[in-house]
């Protein structure tokens, strides 16, 4: 496919949604790694506690996948629920260096996967509403190949800030 044909099969809203995608797998995957180091080094969490939040987390994320798909197909308002849903995990990752135990943590990892559960479902619609309807693997296999590019961006960042921020 020439370059073209390409940017004519991209709509503007598939390229914006698979950039946010991109920027929040990145920093989605920048954090996740060092998760367990941070919750039992920093916060002196015991492993119990490192679960029942990332648990807790896995769970509100696929509840909120389902409420948010629920509400966006009933009010119609999928980039603000999409725009709520990225908006919540940045504030969540954001504020997470400032936790200073438990409570505090695992009230900001809530959010991050409220925010996470609640942009997938309206964000998978608006790709498919805004794409062609010949073009829809394409801009589907788009957002996703940036939001993928994002992830696997992220640990390395992390590990290259790490080694160069490393004390002997």
């Amino acid at each position: 496919m020439e370059n073209k044909e390409i940017k004519n099969n991209v709509n503007n809203n598939i390229k914006v949604l698979g950039w946010v995608a991109f920027f929040g797998g990145l920093s989605q995957d920048m954090i996740v790694p060092i998760l367990p180091t941070f919750y039992t080094q920093i916060l002196g969490l015991s492993k119990e506690m490192v679960g029942l939040i990332e648990g807790s987390v896995t769970t509100v994320v696929s509840l909120m996948r389902i409420i948010s798909g629920i509400i966006s197909d009933k009010i119609g308002k999928r980039k603000s629920i999409v725009f709520i849903g990225y908006l919540f995990s940045a504030v969540g990752r954001v504020l997470l260096p400032l936790t200073n135990g438990a409570a505090m943590a695992f009230g900001l990892r809530l959010i991050d996967g409220i925010g996470k559960g609640t942009k997938d479902a309206p964000r998978d619609a608006l790709v498919a509403k805004s794409s062609k309807m010949k073009n829809m693997g394409f801009s589907f296999g788009f957002q996703r190949m940036l939001d993928t590019l994002g992830s696997f961006l992220g640990p390395l960042i992390t590990a290259g800030l790490m080694l160069l921020f490393a004390k002997y």
